[in-house]
């Protein structure tokens, strides 16, 4: 710190633009992700220019199989979820419901539920292309 000291109370008079810190801080806030209030679409949109179509469906598809599995891991409601899913009985519904009801707040299950968001407007998205 060239001779000022912490403990001295001199390094609080020094401007935050001399000091490394503030640049490193200014260029993290360039470089950060697109606003929150750009819509899926939208980003979806710059993907496709970026990526092919079924290449960002496989590489969701792959993300979200990874979280199914973790939550899986974790979570006994739902592996009951997915075992009545995969059983396609119409009596099931109500249990699915408060199943589903019970996992709302589980952050995997919140990130399962925007990659199927994703996957179906990609869907969407590849209809329209073609």
């Amino acid at each position: 710190m060239s001779g000022v000291s912490r403990f001295s109370g001199q390094w609080r008079h020094t401007t935050a633009a001399n000091e490394p810190t503030s640049q490193l801080f200014d260029r993290r806030r360039a470089t950060q992700a697109p606003e929150p209030d750009q819509s899926l679409n939208e980003r979806l949109s710059q993907l496709f220019t970026a990526d092919s179509v079924e290449r960002l469906a496989t590489r969701i598809a792959e993300f979200k199989r990874s979280i199914s599995q973790s939550l899986e891991k974790s979570s006994q409601a739902y592996q009951i979820l997915l075992q009545l899913t995969d059983s396609n009985l119409k009596d099931c519904a109500r249990c699915t419901k408060e199943l589903e009801a019970r996992l709302v707040s589980n952050p995997h299950y919140i990130v399962i539920q925007k990659l199927e968001e994703a996957e179906r407007q990609i869907a969407r998205l590849d209809s329209q292309r073609r």
